[in-house]
């Protein structure tokens, strides 16, 4: 299987979410007693712009798709 430009951009959506979920469901188990730290902000903003890149690629490279 050949990974097209389409599929990496639906992959980088996919682990940006997931990644996302990941840092709240972890947060929401834990309850920290104190905000976030910084490092944990930043993992989070990384997988958001991840999350937002995927999206657009995805919406910019299924635009010339031909439709059936």
């Amino acid at each position: 299987m050949r990974v097209t430009g389409l599929r990496l951009a639906y992959l980088g959506l996919a682990v940006g979410l997931m990644a996302y979920g990941a840092v709240l469901l972890w947060l929401g188990l834990r309850r920290p007693p104190r905000p976030a730290s910084t490092p944990l902000r930043v993992v989070m903003a990384l997988a958001l712009v991840a999350a937002i890149l995927g999206t657009v690629a995805a919406a910019i490279l299924e635009g010339p798709a031909p439709r059936p």
